[in-house]
């Protein structure tokens, strides 16, 4: 008898342990989740930042960077909201162009921003040849790069951040 008095509230405990536990591991994974997509955000608010000053004070970082090498011929990697800032900034070219857009999902989206056709990174092989590869998702360009330079070693790839700063 006594040993079940003692038996039951030691069951409890461990119960209760292992759920404060269980909680503590989620909340935990769950803060870093959290910090990771303010990392992420930070990033691409400083970069729409510089971009809209460089922009408001007469200065087009892109087509600065893009003339002084000499890029005519561009592929957008990805298809968030600073692709179509990009795009809309390229609308005030006459002397260099979008060829098409990059996407993990190419295969998915067929079609980007302005009718021009989405591929993935395989999918670049059957596409014009372009001079420059410039990434938007610039919290990913590590492993983009990576995975675009396995492929195609001559390939010129740069970060739109670096471009923009």
């Amino acid at each position: 008898m006594k040993m079940k008095k003692i038996i039951r509230p030691v069951a409890e405990c461990l119960i209760l342990s292992a759920a404060g536990l269980g909680i503590y591991n989620y909340m935990t994974k769950a803060r870093a989740k959290d910090n990771l997509l303010l990392k992420r955000y930070k990033k691409y608010y400083g970069l729409t930042s510089s971009w809209l000053l460089k922009n408001l004070s007469d200065v087009d970082s892109v087509r600065n960077y893009l003339e002084q090498s000499g890029y005519k011929k561009i592929a957008v990697y990805g298809m968030g909201s600073i692709a179509e800032l990009l795009s809309r900034q390229f609308e005030r070219y006459s002397d260099m162009e979008i060829k098409y857009y990059i996407d993990r999902n190419g295969r998915e989206l067929v079609y980007g921003l302005d009718g021009l056709e989405v591929v993935d990174i395989d999918g670049m092989a059957e596409m014009e040849q372009v001079d420059l590869v410039i990434v938007t998702a610039i919290a990913d360009y590590d492993d983009i790069l990576g995975e675009i330079k396995t492929k195609y070693k001559s390939l010129k790839v740069v970060s739109l951040e670096e471009i923009i700063n």
